[in-house]
């Protein structure tokens, strides 16, 4: 009984920790879009997690242009960078 009670816990403190991660995560890209924005007038970027992972395994920055969405920075033209 007391084992079920430490693994249940243990997984609200997870469930928990994740949630507030996720939400943190959430006002980042709208704090990071807006200032890239400022920088950039007509830039648009965002972070975003690797397909198929979560934003716990790492993050990706993806900038776009008008409506062209680049996956990473080596695809914009010298004077985009």
């Amino acid at each position: 009984m007391i084992l079920l009670n430490i693994v249940m816990t243990e997984a609200c403190v997870l469930l928990h920790w994740y949630m507030y991660t996720e939400s943190v995560f959430a006002l980042l890209m709208q704090d990071f879009g807006s200032i890239f924005s400022t920088l950039l007038p007509g830039a648009k970027a965002k972070l975003v997690a690797p397909e198929g992972l979560s934003i716990l395994d790492g993050l990706e920055f993806k900038v776009a242009f008008g409506d062209a969405w680049k996956e990473s920075l080596g695809e914009l033209s010298g004077g985009q960078r």
